[in-house]
């Protein structure tokens, strides 16, 4: 009897070769965990994020807003490290996704966080495509979820360094 490979292991095996690809193709630090892949980025939190919204912006890709989860902090009278969440998209190729799983438009528009650790260290994290396959099941759409899960893994490492 022949058996079938696991979709587990295979979506975990395309999720580290996707950041495997990323990491050697822009050598910058990245991990992932929990569905999430982060980037180490060089530069500010500011500075990052500016490149993360031209990069956008170069690739046609809609900026809907940045959100500073720092300064909203600070009016409320607390105190966090610097981060900005830069959600943005491409209807073209959401729209699709949501038709797949419509419970993708939870996750939808894509983000992007750009935030500072306790040691000062820059990340660009972001939601791991292979999780939100396995979270949504995008089955349907795979050419879709592996063109996305590239985009995202190049705009990450294109804003990394400056």
């Amino acid at each position: 009897m022949k058996s079938k490979p696991c979709r587990a292991s295979f979506a975990w095996m395309m999720a580290l070769a996707t950041l495997f690809s990323a990491a050697l193709l822009f050598s910058v630090k990245v991990s992932a965990s929990d569905g999430l892949v982060h980037v180490a980025a060089e530069g500010g939190v500011t500075e990052v994020s500016e490149r993360l919204q031209a990069e956008l912006d170069k690739r046609g890709l809609k900026l809907f807003t940045v959100v500073d989860h720092h300064a909203g902090a600070s009016a409320a009278g607390f105190e966090i490290r610097e981060m900005q969440l830069v959600i943005f998209g491409n209807p073209k190729v959401g729209t699709p996704l949501i038709q797949c799983a419509p419970t993708m438009g939870l996750d939808l528009p894509m983000k992007m966080l750009v935030w500072e650790d306790l040691k000062g260290s820059v990340w660009v994290s972001y939601n791991d495509m292979e999780w939100l396959d396995s979270r949504h099941d995008l089955s349907l759409c795979r050419p879709v979820v592996e063109k996305v899960s590239g985009v995202l893994a190049t705009i990450a490492g294109a804003v990394a360094t400056p």
